[in-house]
């Protein structure tokens, strides 16, 4: 490190274990410009660093302090600051880096630190270990340095004493140490620190510090039962205290209450208090807005559809409110499990408002607030705007905006999936309404999924429109990858309606038409035989290269379930008749070279009839395994096969008998 010329501004006191090598590069290379650029000084704590580690820090720190961990972290943080000469105080670990340090640069670089006491940047909390979940919270980690300064706590530690005076920077540190990568390293991390805070609160039963951090260890245990007597006891102890510090910590235990009643299903209670803790109105706006929160989803979780519509809007219009005059993404810890207007807590009231808002009445909440619900959200609560949404289409009077919703959420797969499976269950209860259903579909247009279509030829059949129900069956046709797999009640209308199915089979491309039947037969043919025969059926009535190919699936099924009685006659009249087929499709030197450009049927049934009719040059043991390896090339034959070996086995033991 580069000498310093002057009296730090700043001193940057980092922790350092070395349990994670990278992590430590980055939190150092951070923190490097800060030093270049403004007069400072750099105190790393080694708490347990290996060779390596070691020569990292020593390229960076301007001294290095030994520290042997004692499970407590307030101790070895204070052995930094022991050797601390800045004007300020700042102190990360060695598993956080800045993104960027500009703010925080010219903080001090333009002198705006000399009018404050103490100052907040942002750390982005990562729940998950690939990123895809966190939460931004403000954190005081800078202050100005005065003699009595010192860490507190053995763990979940804070600085004190602060002064009043406080800066927001917008510099943001990352930090992955809470997106453990399973349960069992919550739980262990949980288990640490829980004995450790049970120490504190007997050493200083007066402050509400460590209560407060351990009902969030408690939450990670799933011990709602120590999280809810601890919480409430502590909000009896606050009750008659009108302090600032106790306002601080109200909405702590208030949430503690909360989450561990929600959790446990203890709707009663948790309206109950809810209720309870709205009426003492010692709390701030976002405080308000929480309770909101919670007793909405209390009310949720009794079904009580009007109070849960009542609380989502509120905390919704304070949220608008809100946000309008700042930045509510950074979370300034107004309760302790995260931010109370996090994306996930406004998806959710969102969703709950029209889901109960329609529910009980009111449709204006699904056009009112249906276009600020995220529809690629792939969370839980997909499910309850959908079904919140299915509610509205079929309990309210046509309305086209009803066909636009549907045709917007159409356009996402999840929702798609969810829609159909909505529309199936009340099809299958006979709800009322379900005629709504249909007309809003046919109103949308969408061919993203049979089943919508079916819908709209329910609709249109409903309308007596048989034009516009051979449109649609032409739509199925034309989209489907497999028609073989279209629903029953599908056949039933087009047979009843007199629509045209065999022309609209005809007009599919053969590579398209053979690959859905392929498909159809190794998926589904043992669970619907009965659209089977209907396919074949229709195939009888038909001619050209699609009837002949499905009559030829259907002698394939014929193989696969004849007995040892007929398996003989069953695997010459398949064999015989794919050779026929594809001599019709392929070059006629095909067959007397290399056959394995022929799809796996065809050069199984050439093979088979080569075999058979030379049969009379094997002796039987050879012919028997010729037979075996001709099944390698149709695998799905094998059985078969097998069967046919058996006749054979059982047709040569008679013949003998017979000459003896």
């Amino acid at each position: 490190m580069p000498e310093m010329n002057e009296r730090p501004v700043l001193s940057i006191s980092l922790l350092c274990s070395g349990r994670n090598i990278d992590e430590a590069g980055k939190c150092l290379e951070s923190i490097k410009a800060i030093r270049e650029q403004i007069p400072s000084e750099i105190i790393i704590v080694d708490t347990g660093c290996g060779r390596e580690a070691r020569a990292l820090i020593e390229d960076y720190a301007d001294r290095i302090v030994d520290f042997t961990w004692c499970d407590d972290f307030a101790a070895a943080r204070n052995a930094g600051l022991d050797y601390c000469s800045g004007d300020w105080f700042m102190f990360i670990d060695d598993d956080e880096w800045f993104t960027d340090t500009d703010e925080l640069i010219d903080f001090f670089a333009s002198g705006g630190y000399k009018d404050y006491d103490r100052a907040q940047y942002i750390i982005r909390n990562f729940t998950r270990t690939d990123g895809s979940a966190y939460s931004d919270t403000w954190s005081t980690r800078l202050v100005r340095r005065v003699a009595e300064l010192r860490f507190i706590g053995k763990v979940h530690e804070y600085l004190a004493p602060q002064g009043i005076r406080e800066a927001k920077i917008k510099s943001m540190i990352l930090h992955y140490g809470y997106a453990h990568a399973t349960p069992e390293d919550m739980f262990r991390k949980a288990r640490r620190n829980i004995p450790l805070l049970l120490e504190m609160t007997l050493e200083a039963p007066d402050d509400g510090h460590y209560p407060a951090q351990l009902i969030q260890e408690y939450r990670n245990v799933h011990d709602y039962s120590s999280m809810e007597t601890l919480s409430l006891s502590w909000i009896r102890r606050l009750y008659d205290i009108d302090s600032p510090a106790a306002s601080v910590l109200r909405p702590d235990f208030y949430e503690g209450v909360m989450i561990a009643e929600l959790a446990t299903y203890d709707y009663d209670g948790a309206t109950e208090h809810v209720n309870e803790f709205l009426s003492d109105d010692r709390y701030s706006e976002k405080c308000r807005s929480g309770l909101y929160y919670y007793a909405m989803q209390a009310y949720w979780g009794k079904k009580d559809y009007f109070n849960t519509f009542i609380y989502a809007q509120k905390y919704i219009e304070d949220y608008d409110r809100i946000s309008a005059e700042e930045d509510v993404t950074v979370d300034d810890l107004t309760f302790m499990c995260g931010n109370i207007f996090d994306l996930e807590k406004i998806a959710c009231a969102i969703c709950q408002l029209i889901d109960s808002g329609v529910r009980c009445g009111n449709i204006q909440a699904l056009h009112d607030y249906f276009d600020r619900f995220d529809l690629a959200n792939t969370t839980k609560l997909a499910i309850i705007f959908c079904e919140g949404v299915t509610y509205a289409l079929m309990n309210y009077d046509y309305d086209e905006r009803f066909s636009g919703y549907v045709k917007e959420m159409c356009s996402h797969p999840l929702l798609v999936g969810l829609l159909v499976k909505d529309a199936q269950d009340a099809e299958k209860d006979e709800k009322k309404g379900f005629d709504r259903l249909c007309q809003v579909y046919a109103g949308a247009g969408l061919d993203s999924d049979i089943y919508l279509i079916y819908l709209q030829i329910l609709f249109f059949r409903g309308q007596h429109d048989k034009e516009a129900e051979e449109k649609l069956y032409r739509l199925i046709f034309a989209r489907v990858s497999n028609f073989c797999d279209m629903d029953k009640k599908l056949w039933d209308i087009a047979d009843e309606d007199q629509i045209d199915i065999g022309s609209m089979i005809s007009s599919i491309p053969f590579s398209r038409f053979k690959k859905g039947v392929d498909h159809f037969f190794e998926e589904n043919i043992c669970e619907h035989r009965e659209r089977l025969g209907r396919v074949i059926s229709l195939a009888d009535k038909t001619s050209g290269i699609r009837s002949d190919y499905l009559r030829l699936k259907g002698k394939e099924l014929a193989l696969l379930e004849a007995d040892q009685k007929s398996i003989a006659g069953a695997m010459n009249d398949f064999t015989s008749q794919t050779v026929n087929f594809y001599i019709g499709i392929y070059r006629p030197e095909i067959f007397t070279g290399d056959t394995s450009v022929l799809p796996e049927d065809g050069a199984f049934s050439i093979e088979f009839v080569k075999l058979a009719s030379s049969e009379g040059a094997y002796k039987p043991a050879d012919y028997i395994r010729a037979l075996m390896e001709c099944a390698e090339l149709y695998p799905e034959l094998s059985p078969a096969v097998k069967k046919y070996v058996e006749w054979y086995g059982e047709a040569k033991k008679q013949a003998l008998m017979k000459q003896m």
